[in-house]
């Protein structure tokens, strides 16, 4: 059964139900093509696809598929012609609140089962121990109008049918390492990108002359994000120093040579790997400013030539804010992604003769960027490993090509042509090291695929960890006989935080802020969601019971220390300003880090006095998996570096070297668990037609 606007169609009988009541029989043929509209929930179906579905292997006119369309049309009446809905050359779409009626639903549960449920039947039964961030992650109140936004779209489920176009693929870059952010200037000649060569080694930019195969890396600490203005005159890019982000150009006189940087404009004082863009009478530039760790991302312009500067987009304190802005070629609309405090990115557009904002999509996962057709009716970004495009008119998407594999950055350069960054960011393996034996990092776990956020088994040598080898994010289990996926999370992206607890037999995760746990010691994983009325961050288990979690949760704004039982789902603040607890379950003691303070404070957990002592020198974190505490040491990583620095000497040790690009420590039964990320190559290619 379904719901259309206010209709409901039964396929079962193949009724359709007027809002009056009035029940009309649909024929086999039109049930067929209703079948496969409601199939494509909302989404373009091209016409290809409705007449194999509809007509099978028959060969049908143009005038016969229009002929059906105009019937199912009539079949809802004066709202036939406003729910039935084509794109000109390209297909149809129900443009229609659609809803399908299942019954016996339960959104508080969701039923995982693992890939390998025979072999890992035994493994969850044996005893009570069972089981076991990012480059571009970065990521208004302007009269905002909502339309097709209300739910989040899932764009990894849309399934590319065999119509899909494989385009042709040539490669521009061929260096060893990343290469980002492409930009090829108006002429053709020339491919500015973003360009690193090893982990931890800062990003710069690189302009390539694709003719004669000769480039240029300009000199700066840190650089990205670069864009051509539309005469070719300019390169615009973002440089990062002495704590301060700043828009600087050079000037190009032709064959590679370029004037020293100019500064344009401050870009704040973080670090930030997003794109200016400049309007097609170069009189304007548009960027992303963030000025503080603490402030969201928002969108500044610049007059070129007046110096006046503008900000055109707020965003709240609890979001990442607004990022990656793309402007028409026409300069008359400003396309840009935004992020809440939930994990929910929306796609906007802003016309800037009115400032009016429309939000075309939201999304569950992150998108990196955003970029235009030449005739500023379409925006395109990468799902994973299709392009896709949205017509800013009629709000539909469809995709536009098949990628050979991941995607990064994309950038549009005319006649169905794109410039797309292929491949991966990092692989990750696990590590450990045994807390007091001389340092050394055993590998426990190397594959090509990005494994990060580890949590071991206690008193096991099995690991929890997320990877992406199943195409999506999704937690495994690694054992001594081999390693097996143990959840099928749908709509979800950014699994983090996992945490088994001291007794080995519960788990706990966010996906997409959401907190979930389960059992270990169960035959089929149920994991549990956890409805909170608060954003959550940094969640541990309890050192003495598995039904008690510790976390940070923002509330009015500021972040406090709370406990929750799960025995009855109740939520208990223990102290304010509190960003991340870590626990030291032998010796039964637990630490904190503090909103705006530098530094390690312990704190009695029975009734959340946080100790004004602070226990080390001068050390900052926003994530409790930079840190770990065993025996009174402080054990943390920096720039990829593993460090120790003891309570009572506070004398800094460095463990470990800048090439082993540690992202992530856990302590696990005197045992250091790490993430250990390599860099993945990949490339600057041209996709076209």
């Amino acid at each position: 059964m379904y719901h259309i606007g206010d209709f409901e169609y039964d396929e079962s009988t193949q009724t359709l139900t007027s809002p009056e009541k009035q029940t009309i029989e649909v024929r086999d043929q039109l049930a067929r093509l209703l079948q496969a509209l409601l199939d494509a929930e909302g989404e373009l179906t091209p016409t290809k696809d409705l007449e194999i579905k509809v007509w099978g292997n028959n060969t049908v006119s143009d005038a016969t598929v229009k002929a059906e369309i105009t019937a199912l049309r009539k079949l809802f009446g004066e709202s036939g012609t406003s729910f039935v809905k084509n794109v000109r050359s390209r297909g149809y779409y129900l443009n229609a609140p659609i809803s399908k009626v299942v019954e016996n639903e339960d959104p508080n549960t969701n039923n995982l089962a693992p890939v390998e449920q025979s072999k890992n039947k035994s493994i969850f039964t044996k005893g009570r121990a069972a089981f076991m961030l990012a480059v571009f992650t970065m990521l208004a109140t302007i009269a905002i109008s909502t339309t097709n936004g209300n739910q989040p779209e899932d764009v990894s489920t849309l399934t590319p049918s065999s119509q899909v176009k494989i385009p042709k693929i040539k490669n521009l870059t061929f260096v060893e390492g990343q290469e980002l952010s492409p930009s090829l200037s108006p002429n053709g000649d020339y491919l500015a990108f973003t360009y690193t060569k090893k982990p931890n080694v800062s990003l710069q930019v690189t302009v390539k002359e694709l003719t004669g195969n000769k480039s240029v890396t300009f000199d700066h600490y840190f650089a990205a994000g670069p864009r051509w203005d539309s005469y070719g005159k300019y390169v615009y890019y973002t440089t990062y120093e002495d704590e301060s982000c700043t828009i600087v150009r050079r000037e190009h006189f032709g064959n590679l040579v370029f004037s020293e940087p100019e500064d344009i404009a401050s870009c704040g004082t973080q670090r930030s790997v997003l794109a200016p863009a400049v309007d097609s009478r170069d009189e304007w530039i548009y960027f992303n400013y963030k000025s503080s760790t603490k402030s969201p991302f928002v969108i500044k312009r610049k007059h070129l030539v007046s110096g006046m500067e503008q900000q055109i987009t707020l965003s709240t304190d609890s979001s990442y804010g607004d990022y990656s802005l793309a402007l028409s070629p026409d300069s008359k609309m400003l396309a840009f992604l935004s992020s809440d405090a939930n994990s929910v990115h929306r796609l906007r557009i802003m016309e800037m003769d009115t400032g009016n904002i429309k939000e075309l999509r939201q999304f569950n996962k992150a998108i990196v960027n955003v970029t235009w057709d030449q005739e500023s009716e379409n925006v395109f970004f990468i799902d994973k490993q299709i392009v896709k495009g949205i017509n800013v008119d009629s709000e539909q998407s469809y995709d536009v090509y098949q990628l050979p594999q991941k995607g990064r950055s994309i950038t549009h350069i005319g006649n169905d042509s794109f410039l797309v960054s292929l491949g991966g960011f990092y692989t990750g393996n696990l590590a450990e090291w045994d807390i007091g034996t001389e340092f050394n990092m055993k590998t426990v776990h190397s594959s090509p695929f990005n494994e990060s956020d580890t949590s071991g088994i206690p008193d096991t040598d099995n690991y929890i960890f997320i990877s992406d080898r199943s195409g999506e994010n999704q937690v495994w289990h690694l054992t001594e006989n081999g390693v097996f996926q143990v959840s099928d999370f749908k709509n979800q992206e950014l699994i983090t935080d996992i945490d088994v607890a001291p007794s080995g037999d519960a788990l706990l995760l966010l996906a997409d802020g959401t907190l979930y746990t389960r059992k270990l010691s169960q035959d089929m994983p149920i994991y549990k969601a956890h409805a909170m009325s608060s954003i959550v961050k940094n969640p541990i288990w309890s050192c003495d019971s598995d039904d008690i979690i510790y976390m940070s949760v923002k509330i009015n704004g500021t972040w406090h220390l709370a406990k929750f039982d799960l025995s009855n789902e109740s939520v208990v603040t223990l102290a304010a300003g509190v960003t991340a607890i870590n626990s030291d379950c032998k010796s039964s003691k637990y630490y904190v880090t503090r909103d705006g303070v530098k530094n390690i404070f312990a704190i009695n957990i029975n009734n959340g006095n946080v100790f004004n002592e602070p226990l080390v020198d001068d050390v900052s974190f926003s994530d409790r998996k930079e840190w770990s505490v065993y025996n009174d040491v402080l054990y943390y990583v920096y720039d990829g570096v593993v460090y120790s620095q003891p309570f009572h000497t506070k004398e800094v040790r460095k463990l470990s070297s800048t090439k082993d690009n540690v992202t992530q420590i856990e302590l696990n039964n005197g045992r250091l668990l790490f993430i250990v990320k390599t860099l993945d190559d990949s490339h600057i290619s041209e996709l076209s037609p």
